[in-house]
């Protein structure tokens, strides 16, 4: 990238976050107010079942042969009858016979470069998990592994476990080439977000962290930060890339809904009280490849 356009970009980045962080203040001001204002009485959630979310998803060509990665928000989508342990039970169950099925269990409280830049040492075993109520209960469950990632790991049960979850951080990135999220499109994998939208799908990041992949802007810190990561006796150490925290502000993957709708890389289904979203992970890499080309991207249209 020549100076000029480097130069043009780093501008443009600027505006981006100024206007970003300017909307999301209005929103935030606005949200308050409906929220005082409002008098409406909470409708009770719908009752669910884990087996009627499995049904749902067979109904949309999900299979017990599937590798799928599982995005969550536990009351999202109703009052289940279970208790999320019997909920991970019966999934291992559905999944038992040559499907693998996948939880991210990020321990971030903040950004990634926030958190590598200010530990050096990640014990995954008092880590508090941040992605919700199901992978918590996922870890604990001796019956899945976990990846060795300092804040992006994932705990994985079934047939591909294993091949998925080694390797993880290795190549210094969250999503990039030696991470599950992009190694489960070789599977023809699916993401599953229960009652969570786009912007908690993890693998969109994986098109910037390969680097033979054009990208228009850079995304990734220029400083490696060398982080040691232990599990019970195991302990690994890695030399960690993390992406730039001032493009939290600006990230919005909802923006790119209709272009992956289109594309058929995401279905939308009605489930409880709530959205179910399918994507087909090779689909999803193919269009935002698509779109990365004319500059459209998670950040915002760079030209």
């Amino acid at each position: 990238m020549n100076v000029v356009k480097k130069g043009a970009n780093t501008l443009k980045m600027k505006a981006k976050i100024f206007s970003a962080i300017t909307k999301k203040l209005l929103g935030k001001l606005i949200s308050n107010k409906k929220s005082a204002c409002s008098n409406q009485i909470e409708k009770k959630p719908e009752v669910i079942s884990v087996k009627s979310l499995i049904s749902k998803l067979e109904e949309h060509g999900i299979s017990s042969q599937d590798t799928i990665l599982i995005h969550s928000s536990f009351k999202a989508l109703g009052k289940f009858i279970e208790r999320p342990n019997k909920i991970i039970s019966e999934l291992k169950t559905w999944m038992e016979d040559g499907g693998t099925i996948l939880f991210p269990t990020f321990t971030m409280t903040s950004t990634q470069y926030n958190e590598v830049s200010s530990n050096s040492i990640f014990d995954l075993d008092n880590k508090k998990i941040t992605t919700g109520v199901l992978p918590g209960f996922a870890s604990k469950d001796k019956d899945f592994q976990r990846s060795f990632h300092p804040t992006h790991s994932v705990v994985g049960f079934g047939k591909y476990s294993g091949e998925l979850l080694d390797e993880h951080g290795k190549d210094g990135t969250a999503t990039g080439v030696t991470s599950p999220f992009y190694k489960m499109m070789q599977y023809n994998g699916k993401i599953i977000n229960l009652g969570v939208g786009l912007n908690q799908t993890t693998a969109v990041h994986s098109i910037e962290e390969v680097p033979s992949e054009f990208f228009p802007i850079r995304t990734l810190s220029n400083k490696i930060f060398n982080v040691s990561v232990s599990k019970g006796c195991r302990s690994e150490s890695f030399k960690i890339k993390p992406l730039r925290s001032e493009l939290y502000h600006i990230r919005d993957v909802e923006q790119l809904k209709g272009p992956l709708i289109e594309a058929g890389a995401l279905v939308e289904i009605e489930f409880g009280d709530g959205i179910i979203q399918i994507i087909d992970s090779v689909l999803l890499y193919k269009t935002l490849k698509k779109l990365t080309s004319k500059g459209e991207t998670i950040y915002g249209k760079w030209f």
